[in-house]
């Protein structure tokens, strides 16, 4: 890789694409952040070129990207993310995850920009009828959400296919942590995940919510894949490498960590970590809750050479250390 390589990141200025950024620049790329601030604070990434421009927006997009000069890849964070406001209002995630999709691989072809990474999602397995999860299982979303990340890897592999871009699609199963040396974490209003959910709810001493305790798991809670931010970060500096390095990349990988959590053993691992008792809300299941999302992280280890370093203790400790001072 040569030094000072430009990497746009789309949405970059969120939770996933501001620790990506750090990461990318400490591996010596030049990260560019483009986002229209419609789920971040602007202003909360701070030592990038940040760039605003609505993707949706092709003309606009275009016109923004095309004064960057040289661009040696694309990553695309930029979506509508949260599976329960994803059935309130499908038509908005359904235009914003696609156009935006479209938009960003015209602008890429137009542009000669080789290399488009695809933040993807295990939302596209649905309720899977495995577990682990191999990116060969068949796809079928059980949200909008998911069904938009389904259509986003449909439409970008025909461009690779059509060889206009080189494009991988990486699955994240459950980022989680914060990066304390750079105090970034994730912050959402409001905030809809666990780990950030059990971190306010032991600063403030409020319960958190158990959303559904029949499912047909050893606990009877979900199970999940929760991997470190910062390894996640990781896996897209080693693809972007090998992509930009001409290596030949399977279409699309599993970022996780092969290990299923229940929630209550969460629960259980923070109240350790944190040395206090946390209460407990029991809610209702929420539509489109799978069961279980465990990844089969083989294929990820055998192209990256690589797996995530950081464990569940980890992830909660870092969140602790950056949201306890953050939060009044």
């Amino acid at each position: 890789m040569k030094k000072s390589e430009i990497v746009v990141l789309a949405g970059g200025n969120g939770y996933i694409g501001g620790t990506a950024a750090f990461a990318l620049q400490e591996a010596g790329f030049v990260p560019v952040i483009i986002d229209n601030f419609s789920t971040s604070k602007k202003g909360a990434l701070k030592g990038f070129e940040i760039l605003e421009a609505e993707l949706t927006d092709f003309s606009k997009t275009k016109s923004v990207l095309k004064k960057v000069g040289p661009i040696a890849g694309i990553i695309h964070f930029a979506a509508k993310a949260l599976v329960p406001e994803s059935f309130k209002i499908p038509g908005l995630y359904y235009t914003n995850n696609l156009v935006s999709t479209v938009n960003l691989a015209e602008v890429s072809v137009d542009l000669g920009i080789p290399v488009f990474l695809h933040s993807s999602s295990c939302a596209v397995y649905g309720v899977p009828k495995e577990v682990p999860i191999p990116e060969t299982a068949s796809l079928q979303a059980s949200s909008p959400y998911g069904d938009t990340k389904i259509m986003a890897e449909i439409l970008l592999d025909r461009y690779h296919q059509m060889e206009k871009l080189k494009v991988l699609h990486l699955r994240y199963f459950n980022p989680a942590g914060a990066w304390p040396k750079y105090f970034w974490g994730e912050a959402h209003d409001p905030e809809t995940h666990l780990i950030p959910n059990l971190i306010l709810s032991a600063i403030k001493n409020e319960p958190v919510s158990l959303f559904g305790d029949g499912y047909s798991t050893p606990d009877g809670s979900c199970i999940r894949d929760f991997i470190h931010v910062v390894d996640l970060a990781e896996a897209h500096v080693k693809a972007l490498q090998m992509l930009l390095a001409g290596k030949t990349m399977p279409p699309r990988l599993n970022i996780g960590r092969g290990e299923g959590s229940s929630v209550l053993q969460v629960i259980q691992t923070a109240e350790k970590v944190l040395g206090k008792k946390i209460q407990v809300r029991r809610e209702p299941a929420r539509a489109g809750d799978p069961p279980q999302l465990v990844a089969d992280v083989t294929l990820m280890r055998k192209v990256l050479d690589w797996m995530p370093a950081k464990s569940l203790s980890n992830m909660i400790e870092d969140d602790w250390t950056w949201r306890s001072s953050t939060v009044k």
